[in-house]
């Protein structure tokens, strides 16, 4: 297994995991690729946030983002996008 940051390249397969457990986000609404390019770009500026992606075999198959928040390092968006 491995990790990664998110490049441009994985919008499409963050936002198919996002919609598929959109019940356990705050925000339920479904995502279009447009949103998820202005997620991204913000994402981008924001310091001590880090999005990664969770390589098995070079298959993305999730993902779990870790902030400096508050005073304190919080992992969020975790997502097992793929269960096998």
């Amino acid at each position: 297994m491995n990790i990664r940051l998110v490049e441009e390249k994985d919008l499409q397969k963050l936002l198919e995991w996002k919609n598929a457990n959109k019940i356990a986000f705050f925000c339920k609404d479904t995502i279009t690729l447009e949103m998820q390019k202005e997620w991204f770009a913000a994402y981008q500026k924001r310091a001590n946030d880090f999005m990664f992606i969770i390589l098995v075999d070079e298959k993305k198959v999730g993902c779990i983002g870790v902030r400096f928040l508050d005073k304190i390092w919080d992992m969020y968006n975790f997502i097992i996008g793929e269960e096998e």
